[in-house]
């Protein structure tokens, strides 16, 4: 997984936590038989859905 991004004012965005968090997300980034173009929508909506936490 990537780091977290760190923006300027203090605060950071942990997207594979967002995606961990995100019960959509999560099942079909597990699951084997999943194609790409059916995750990309589930991901996406992970990361739009989080929230930056102030350091």
């Amino acid at each position: 997984m990537a780091p977290p991004f760190v923006f300027k004012e203090g605060y950071r965005l942990d997207l594979g936590k967002a995606v961990r968090r995100h019960p959509g997300a999560n099942d079909f980034v597990n699951r084997g038989n999943t194609g790409p173009l059916m995750k990309r929508p589930f991901i996406l909506a992970a990361i739009l859905e989080a929230r930056p936490l102030r350091e």
